[in-house]
């Protein structure tokens, strides 16, 4: 996911939850859907949606998705967006459900396998004032589409049954325009070129000053451009403990001209996150990068590294 689409939405969630408008809600259960469609890079599907309401989400713009919430209501209500990610097929329903509650902070409504090789899972918080469907289908060229739809709000949502029923027509419509090739082998994918490894690439662009860790495996990567700022991030998985991982990449990071400039430490469930954020040059001029290192969600045993890395325009 898409893990780093999955911290972002929650923590946007739990951040502008409270701040919803007032007023007549709008029943979006009973809103009819038109087959329309889509492409994010090279992958172009079909998704039943509303023909109106929607308006894109400037809050959640990567390049790798496509993002609509409800109209005139940025913070809170409808969102629907739709992601691709190499390489990052859920393996098990299990999986996809760890995906979407990395935090462990949701309870699940719904967990089951979508057509042949997809997945569904539909959750919600503990006050019911919030409500998500996910689902994953294998694309082309090793593609997966996910699909987020999800609802918060100030109180308890009052149609949850119907609006995750609704939720669940739309991300269960997607269809890939071209067929999915045959499922990898695991372990499978390209190591010939740099930041090529097991299954997965770092993104363009990537400095080759902080490598993959030896061993470890690329499972999501993703980029974006804003003004003169170019973000380029990256979750590595390792069979080494975290504290290897964190003074691998803690070397490398300073060995390349960064300077520690914040540490942090969370808790959660028994899992721990560390954090460190350098910054290159007066007040990060010249570049920034975010190192955190947690138990991998999606493999018991292994630690994953969350790593960002902000490149700055002269």
């Amino acid at each position: 996911m898409s893990a780093r689409n999955v911290l972002l939405s929650s923590f946007v969630v739990l951040a502008l939850g409270s701040l919803a408008g007032c007023g007549k809600k709008t029943d979006w259960s009973t809103k009819p859907l038109t087959s329309q469609e889509k492409k994010i890079k090279e992958v172009a599907f079909t998704v039943d949606m509303p023909t109106d309401g929607f308006e894109e989400d400037t809050l959640l713009k990567l390049d790798n998705q496509l993002a609509y919430i409800e109209k005139g209501n940025v913070l809170s209500g409808i969102h629907v967006s739709f992601s691709v990610f190499k390489n990052l097929q859920p393996d098990s329903a299990d999986d996809a459900e760890k995906e979407v509650n990395m935090l462990g902070d949701r309870k699940t409504l719904k967990k089951d396998k979508l057509g042949a090789d997809g997945f569904i899972v539909a959750t919600t918080n503990d006050k019911k004032t919030s409500l998500y469907v996910d689902t994953w289908i294998p694309a082309n060229d090793d593609y997966s589409i996910h699909c987020s739809a999800y609802d918060t709000e100030s109180s308890e949502i009052k149609n949850a049954p119907a609006l995750q029923g609704w939720f669940e027509k739309i991300c269960s419509s997607v269809k890939s325009k071209v067929a999915a090739g045959p499922k990898a082998a695991a372990g499978g994918g390209s190591t010939g070129s740099a930041g090529s490894i097991a299954g997965g690439k770092l993104p363009e662009g990537w400095p080759d000053s902080i490598p993959v860790i030896e061993g470890g495996t690329v499972k999501t990567q993703m980029s974006s451009a804003s003004g003169k700022t170019t973000t380029l991030s990256a979750t590595i998985e390792s069979a080494q403990s975290t504290d290897d991982v964190l003074k691998f990449y803690s070397e490398k990071i300073t060995a390349a001209g960064y300077k520690e400039s914040s540490k942090s430490e969370t808790k959660m469930n028994d899992s721990v996150t560390k954090t460190i954020s350098y910054q290159k040059g007066k007040f990060g001029a010249d570049g920034f990068v975010n190192l955190s290192v947690m138990p991998s969600f999606m493999s018991k045993g292994k630690s994953s590294a969350m790593i960002s890395v902000t490149l700055m325009k002269k």
